[in-house]
């Protein structure tokens, strides 16, 4: 209770979710608005949406890193001074 809050209008929620698992480690993250989301919350869920696409467009062999697709799945994002601070999938799969 010391830390909760109500979320209110204009920020982002996000939920970092997974698994471990005998076989592996999953995880997914989701970002969500709470009520309109700003011009720069569209502009750098674009950015990413670009790297995502970049990314899955790929024909890479079995058996490469996320750091090996990396720059791939953030030149949208430099293109425009940002970025984000952890690997690519960071940790999907490991």
């Amino acid at each position: 209770r010391a830390t909760s809050r109500k979320l209110a209008d204009g920020e982002l929620f996000l939920l970092d979710s997974g698994g471990q698992y005998q076989d592996g480690t999953t995880d997914i993250t989701r970002t969500v608005p709470v009520g309109q989301p700003t011009e720069e919350m569209r502009e750098r869920f674009t950015l990413v949406l670009k790297g995502m696409i970049g990314i899955s467009m790929l024909r890479f062999p079995a058996g490469t890193r996320g750091s090996e697709i990396d720059a791939v799945a953030r030149v949208a994002l430099w293109k425009h001074g940002c970025d984000f601070a952890h690997g690519t999938g960071h940790g999907v799969g490991s």
